[in-house]
């Protein structure tokens, strides 16, 4: 009577500890994989913080100005970190694009040093 107890008791907390891991695991916010796919070629600059929302990370391509960088920064949460940089050319439509997230491993390690 007393084993199948334990075992259901074991089975429920390794349920409950990889539902957690999940929840830690999968992207942030906005600024996540499936975020970075909305984003498309020629898109405006009001189109693109309608997804990814506001940033005040700029930085100029020429040096007279005409094409830019926008960084959009999840490192607020605890999941994993990420960063899509969108650059704009001179007429504020977008041209190219890029993601990059945090490694599992270093969002773990991350985790374990706090």
């Amino acid at each position: 009577m007393r084993k199948p107890l334990l075992i259901m008791a074991g089975l429920l907390t390794a349920l409950l500890l990889g539902l957690i891991l999940v929840w830690f695991l999968r992207g942030p916010g906005r600024i996540s994989a499936e975020g970075f796919t909305r984003i498309q070629l020629g898109m405006s600059k009001p189109e693109v913080a309608a997804i990814l929302g506001e940033t005040d990370d700029w930085v100029s391509l020429d040096s007279w100005g005409g094409r830019h960088s926008a960084y959009y920064h999840d490192r607020t949460s605890c999941g994993r970190r990420a960063t899509i940089e969108v650059r704009f050319d001179q007429d504020d439509r977008v041209f190219d694009k890029a993601f990059e997230e945090e490694a599992a491993e270093a969002w773990l390690q991350r985790l374990l040093r706090q």
